[in-house]
């Protein structure tokens, strides 16, 4: 009798650290500041809130697309072989930048970090990714580009030499003059 009861009060106290650490998953997943999606190998999602809020889809309108769907055109190839390093084993998890599309057609920059989890006969089971949203940051590098391409056109241009010199008093840069 004594065996049994301890029998049943291990099954309990096991099943309650099971609960237990699905619902801190589940909380970590949904409540992530960051986009979280767990992407099966056929390329259906389920999403938390912030990648929904990321590009302005509701859970239920993401649930019927695959991540290509989602995707920009011109990173689908480039996300693809990222994908099958993963399914091929050459790679245990990728990090790469890549555009999502927006519910109203603009592409949200991301910064893209995915491992594949496999099951215990090394079945792909799910990618489970991490999404932060760079788009601010390649609109500045972007803008940085123009005034830096416009800031070397005025400095080639002007007849007198201009040079930029570093605190050892070396040369780093000088115009054509």
């Amino acid at each position: 009798r004594q065996e049994q009861l301890r029998y049943y009060q291990s099954r309990h106290e096991a099943a309650e650290a099971l609960r237990e650490s699905e619902d801190k998953f589940r909380h970590v997943f949904d409540h992530s500041v960051n986009g979280k999606s767990i992407t099966l190998p056929s390329g259906e999602i389920h999403v938390n809130r912030a990648m929904c809020e990321m590009l302005g889809y509701s859970q239920e309108e993401l649930k019927t697309r695959k991540w290509q769907d989602i995707t920009h055109p011109d990173d689908l190839q480039h996300t693809q072989r990222m994908v099958d390093s993963l399914l091929s084993g050459e790679r245990d998890s990728v990090r790469f930048p890549k555009r999502y599309l927006h519910k109203n057609g603009s592409a949200v920059w991301a910064d893209v970090g995915t491992a594949l989890r496999l099951d215990q006969d090394g079945k792909p089971l799910y990618f489970m990714t991490s999404i932060s949203d760079i788009t601010e940051r390649k609109r500045a590098e972007g803008e940085l580009q123009v005034l830096s391409s416009r800031y070397q056109a005025i400095l080639a241009a002007v007849p007198d030499i201009v040079a930029e010199v570093d605190e050892n008093k070396v040369y780093t840069w000088v115009n054509r003059a």
